[in-house]
């Protein structure tokens, strides 16, 4: 059972009685405005016009003033640097550049052949004698600082240098063969479906 209402319903206004409204109150502000024009001495009246266009005599304005002079005088200060939030410049992942991860480069993934490989084709200057006694980590920094030769264009040093582009076709075909990703997905626990 419904309890009656008793409150009086309440008259909305439709479209046309809000403009004839609106209307209504515009044509009165007018009225009263052009009666107030009419008193009021020209004079009065454009020092009036001044006071509320201009904002020399607003008080936020003075402010503003102050915040701004207070901002200009920090501009000249020396700032403090945090290196950190220096620009790096651009850094290119692995995967943009074409390039073999070093870090993959080790005899758990049966890498040795290829990076001996690699040090062959980029020629960098190893007797051969000497390349069997390199363990795989003299190996891999031989390569690194020949990968830093080779980008002498950007700001690097060696231990910025985590990947090289291969020269080799023994690398080459590591990377088509997408068998770097294989192993990357492995380290991350990553299970692939073929």
């Amino acid at each position: 059972m419904q309890k009656e209402n008793n409150k009086p319903t309440v008259a909305r206004l439709q479209g046309s009685d809000k403009t004839y409204l609106y209307l209504k109150f515009i044509t009165t502000y007018f009225k009263k405005a052009d009666k107030a024009k009419l008193i009021v001495s020209k004079e009065r009246l454009n020092g009036l016009k001044e006071r509320m266009g201009s904002s020399t005599n607003k008080a936020s304005a003075a402010e503003i003033e102050k915040k701004l002079d207070k901002f200009r005088k920090s501009l000249n200060k020396k700032q403090k640097q945090v290196t950190s939030e220096l620009a790096a410049g651009i850094e290119k992942t692995a995967h943009m550049a074409g390039a073999v991860f070093l870090k993959l480069l080790t005899g758990t993934n049966n890498m040795a052949d290829s990076v001996e490989a690699e040090i062959k084709a980029r020629k960098i200057k190893v007797s051969a004698t000497k390349l069997k006694t390199l363990s795989l980590a003299e190996k891999r920094k031989l390569l690194k600082i020949d990968e830093l030769k080779n980008r002498i264009g950007e700001d690097l040093k060696e231990a910025d240098i985590k990947y090289i582009v291969p020269v080799s076709e023994v690398l080459k075909m590591f990377l088509q063969s997408n068998k770097q990703q294989d192993i990357l997905n492995k380290e991350a626990g990553i299970v692939t479906m073929e």
